[in-house]
């Protein structure tokens, strides 16, 4: 299975994003406390993202935005390449709205990619999809902007993927990708999977789950069975 077949298929984790902190960590009596706690836990579990999501966490239930995002910079001062602490500092710019979440979270997936971890870049890229879901689709301000500016281009976007969405057009095609690679022998089959799976993705992201999840688990599986397929068809060393 290929790196990116990898990582859409890690992609369910990605819904941990959207979690909630342990009882614990949101009974705190003062945010510097949740901080500490965070920065033991990484400290204890520097390769671990649940340790960073602690940062989030706090966050959110301590409203303490400004310390959890100053702790993840001084991270990345120390070390560029961590990039767990710039996915969760992305994480935080976006509920914060701010823009730059966008490129955090880009840089975040495309440094996980480059060291073959599969379900961080699954993370990443999945936040990212939300992120621009919210960003050009269901943002507030966009809706009195397309009411003055029909023709413009986010606004024609909108209209299409609203459009799209209402009709199950991504749980459709995810499925209609999926069934024929679930049957279908050979690299054809995969390759067709991994489309699926990529239609799959995007329909869990906007809204068309209910077929998208069914495809997701199609195309998984029968991505699943390419590795074997080649150790069996794998040639035998020449006798003598």
């Amino acid at each position: 299975m290929t790196r990116t077949a990898r990582a859409l298929s890690s992609a369910g984790v990605a819904l941990a994003l959207a979690g909630f902190p342990s009882a614990p960590l949101a009974a705190l009596p003062h945010p510097s406390e949740a901080i500490a706690r965070c920065q033991a836990a990484v400290r204890d579990h520097p390769s671990d993202l649940e340790a960073y999501r602690c940062f989030w966490s706090a966050a959110r239930n301590l409203q303490s935005w400004d310390d959890a995002a100053r702790a993840l910079e001084a991270m990345l001062t120390i070390d560029p390449a961590n990039h767990r602490a710039r996915l969760y500092l992305a994480a935080i710019e976006a509920d914060q709205g701010r823009d730059r979440a966008e490129s955090l979270y880009v840089q975040a997936a495309d440094g996980f990619a480059a060291t073959n971890d599969a379900t961080g870049e699954a993370y990443a890229r999945l936040a990212l999809a939300y992120f621009l879901r919210f960003r050009y689709i269901e943002a507030d301000g966009l809706v009195a902007h397309c009411v003055a500016s029909p023709t413009d281009f986010v606004c024609l976007f909108r209209e299409a993927m609203g459009k799209a969405m209402h009709f199950n057009v991504l749980g459709y095609t995810s499925l209609a990708l999926a069934l024929p690679a679930a049957v279908l022998p050979g690299r054809a089959g995969w390759a067709l999977a991994l489309l699926a799976l990529l239609a799959a993705a995007a329909a869990l992201v906007f809204y068309n789950a209910g077929l998208g999840a069914v495809a997701a688990v199609l195309a998984v599986l029968r991505l699943a069975r390419m590795p074997a397929a080649q150790a069996t068809a794998a040639p035998r060393p020449a006798a003598g």
